[in-house]
């Protein structure tokens, strides 16, 4: 299988995309040289060989509890800045600098 420029022309203008001609030539290029080396993957004989490694035990796992997450806590302790349920940011400082030299 390979791409052809058409064929990377064709997917450049559904991603609305204007590669030059320079770009096309390289992309069919690296394209076709990725679906090169999947063909040779493909070619491995992959069943015969034994797994890389094997665990000599599965993971024993955790009882599924319910309830409220450990890391959760009040809003107080996230911030004690709100006004009307809403997180509060102080205005910075920088910013009034700005609107000092912006008025007259």
């Amino acid at each position: 299988m390979s791409v052809s420029r058409d064929d990377v022309r064709h997917v450049a203008a559904l991603a609305r995309l204007d590669p030059g001609d320079a770009d096309i030539e390289r992309l069919t290029g690296e394209l076709n040289s990725i679906l090169e080396h999947i063909e040779t993957l493909r070619a491995l004989d992959v069943q015969q060989d034994p797994p890389p490694f094997r665990l000599a035990q599965a993971a024993p796992q955790r009882a599924d509890v319910h309830g409220p997450d450990t890391l959760h806590g009040g809003l107080d302790a996230l911030s004690e800045h709100r006004t009307d349920g809403f997180f509060t940011v102080p205005r910075l400082a920088a910013l009034d600098a700005d609107a000092d030299e912006a008025t007259p």
